[in-house]
């Protein structure tokens, strides 16, 4: 009986098996086709792809640049680039070409549409009425008139004039002033000549500010130019001569004048550029050289370095500053460099500093003058630069309101063109790289000690986030007051 019932209990399980399998499955595929008819389930295999319109845009956009005939194990240049290369020949007014000159020039072209607008009064703000005043008045070329005028003064009197520009522009050696000159170039125009005097971030103290002290440019590009044998470097030097001499005549230059003076002003160009700590040797370590303008003094003492800085200042601009004293500390980025300058500058005639002091003030003036200038100029860059022809006055002007009134022009640019979204996306990347980087440094991280890591952590979240544009440019009375200041 025992046995019976056994027997009987396994075939009912016999049974029951199949049937809960039934049943399982027929509910699980109720269940499917139930969330199938309700779309919230799909039977189709996953898009391997993205179809989205700018998915497409974006992979057609990287298809054109690439040379899918090259392989890329060969030669991954050509295969990354060759498309973009040919799609983009190097303009005529331009010595070199790639992405960012071309975005740069896309930006230009709306900035140029924006500048262009008839001013109103009701819409514009007083600030963006000048930036379009100053625009106006940039395209409308000159003669060398207002650059005459500004030669009649001292301390701009050009030695190799003589008195061709009328009496009160003659050059007098004993009312020259060194000091005085560089702190006007450097004050009024931004010309940096021998010196470069400027503010950033103490490279060992980045949320502190610091006055740093470093060579200037040469009129040529590298200093290499002036000091290479080569036959390329040599015919640089004598496009240079030949611009120097024609410019200075085409401002009322005695001819024969002009080819004495300025063979003493390439001259003295050269000895600087003998100087010139070259690129490989300006690495971070050996460019930190942090003292008080009373050490720098004591170090270079044939130049008032307190006096230069003090009115190279705008105190009107900054008035905690009118207080500058010898205590305040610089970072002298070569040393060297300024104390063979000024060795050099004490046996040099002082009309042949003059004259290549004006000379630089008047180089940076060119691209303002008339036609009769610039194609000139144009000659020159030919030999050095490879341009053949103009940059359009617009592209010329655009650029100069850009770096005379960047907020200004920032805050229209981002006003009509740019997405508020995009900004607020790549901040949210941003904060996820830096937090990222510390999970990194917390987890993944065996070779940094404690206290480095703690340092590491503190840098990370210390770095800035500069993306788009700053938010203090879309208030309107701070942008005013700036350039009223």
């Amino acid at each position: 009986r025992q046995r019976g019932g056994l027997e009987r209990k396994a075939n009912q399980t016999a049974l029951e098996l199949p049937w809960c399998v039934f049943v399982g499955g027929t509910l699980v595929l109720g269940t499917i086709l139930f969330l199938v008819s309700q779309g919230l389930l799909s039977l189709q295999a996953k898009q391997e792809y993205c179809l989205k319109p700018e998915c497409i845009e974006a992979a057609a956009a990287i298809l054109s640049k690439v040379n899918l005939s090259v392989d890329p194990c060969d030669n991954f240049f050509r295969f990354a680039c060759d498309g973009w290369i040919s799609d983009n020949p190097i303009p005529e007014d331009m010595p070199s070409y790639g992405v960012y000159p071309w975005l740069r020039h896309n930006v230009d072209l709306k900035l140029k549409e924006l500048l262009e607008k008839s001013i109103s009064r009701r819409r514009d703000t007083e600030a963006i009425q000048k930036a379009k005043i100053l625009y106006s008045s940039c395209m409308n070329e000159t003669d060398a008139r207002p650059l005459l005028h500004i030669l009649r003064h001292s301390p701009f009197r050009w030695p190799v004039l003589e008195s061709n520009i009328g009496p009160e522009g003659v050059w007098s050696e004993r009312k020259f002033s060194l000091l005085q000159t560089l702190a006007t170039f450097r004050g009024q125009y931004s010309n940096s000549v021998f010196i470069r005097l400027y503010v950033s971030p103490d490279d060992k103290s980045s949320n502190e500010h610091i006055l740093k002290l470093d060579q200037a440019t040469l009129s040529l590009a590298v200093r290499e130019d002036y000091l290479d044998n080569s036959t390329e470097a040599k015919s640089y030097r004598e496009a240079l001569y030949k611009f120097m001499v024609d410019t200075a005549v085409l401002l009322g230059a005695n001819s024969s004048r002009a080819e004495h003076d300025m063979k003493s002003v390439l001259r003295l160009e050269i000895k600087i550029a003998e100087i010139m700590i070259p690129h490989e040797n300006r690495t971070s370590e050996a460019m930190y050289n942090k003292m008080n303008i009373s050490e720098l003094s004591a170090m270079i003492p044939q130049f008032d370095w307190l006096g230069y800085i003090k009115k190279v200042i705008d105190t009107r601009l900054y008035p905690h500053l009118k207080d500058i004293s010898p205590s305040e500390n610089v970072v002298v980025r070569v040393p060297q460099y300024f104390k063979d300058l000024f060795r050099i500058l004490g046996s040099e005639r002082k009309k042949t500093i003059a004259n290549y002091l004006v000379w630089r003030m008047v180089y940076s003036r060119i691209p303002n003058l008339s036609r009769r200038f610039q194609y000139r100029w144009l000659e020159f860059s030919r030999v050095i630069q490879g341009t053949t022809i103009l940059l359009p006055q617009w592209d010329k002007c655009v650029n100069f309101i850009e770096s005379a009134l960047p907020y200004v022009v920032g805050k229209m640019f981002v006003d009509v063109h740019f997405r508020e979204d995009k900004k607020e996306m790549m901040e949210e990347l941003i904060e996820g790289v830096r937090w990222a980087f510390i999970d990194m440094l917390e987890k993944e991280n065996e070779w940094m000690d404690a206290g480095t890591k703690r340092k590491a952590k503190e840098k990370a979240r210390a770095v800035l986030a500069k993306v788009g544009y700053p938010d203090f440019i879309m208030n309107d009375t701070h942008v005013n007051e700036d350039l009223k200041a």
